[in-house]
């Protein structure tokens, strides 16, 4: 169905709720998520979280868990990192691989997920007041949010109209909005069968 992950926005310190936004580089900032295809065309984005909120926390409160949670049959689904919950809609890598199978699904995960970065770090060179070049956001949370958003609609209309969501796409990494390992969460048996079914079916 996609892939999702997080990414920083740098925006100036905001006049209340200030700590809210100090995400744990130390800088302010909105905790964009964003759910992609393959081709990099945006499929979900929501712009409006502060910079100190968690990925997992975040994806818990968004709109696409809610939707996806409520659905009782999947036709595909979601890859997201090691900070996201193990879900039967929702892959995650194996978190302690042991045989080979393991770690081809886990190499496989990895340069699929590498697209839903691809894809922010195109935005972010297409539309330079989201890179931080030039410096921060100098706007209220709610106005950045409302341009990071616009940026996020111009991006799929290039995409759309037939443009190459690679043709800009910085090099560099941005900035991530988690780091760690997976914490811990109630194991979900169904997930990890059809996880371990995947893996069998595809990948042995």
């Amino acid at each position: 169905m996609g892939v999702v992950d997080c990414a920083h926005i740098a925006i100036k310190a905001p006049n209340a709720d200030d700590s809210s936004y100090v995400n744990k580089k130390g800088f302010h900032s909105i905790n964009c998520q964003l759910v992609c295809d393959a081709r990099g065309l945006l499929l979900s984005a929501e712009t409006n979280w502060p910079g100190s909120l968690q990925d997992n926390c975040i994806f818990q409160q968004s709109s696409v868990y809610k939707e996806l949670e409520e659905q009782e049959i999947h036709k595909g689904w979601l890859l997201g990192d090691c900070h996201y919950p193990l879900k039967k809609w929702l892959m995650t890598p194996v978190q302690y691989p042991e045989t080979s199978a393991d770690f081809r699904y886990n190499l496989a995960h990895t340069a699929t997920h590498d697209i839903v970065d691809r894809t922010f770090r195109a935005i972010q060179t297409r539309f330079r007041c989201l890179d931080g070049s030039k410096g921060y956001l100098q706007y209220s949370p709610e106005k950045c949010s409302r341009i990071i958003l616009a940026c996020c609609v111009l991006h799929n209309m290039s995409l759309q109209s037939g443009l190459d969501a690679w043709t800009f796409e910085r090099t560099d990494i941005p900035d991530q909005s988690d780091d760690g390992s997976r914490k811990p969460e109630a194991v979900d048996s169904e997930a990890v069968r059809i996880l371990q079914e995947l893996i069998l079916s595809h990948f042995s």
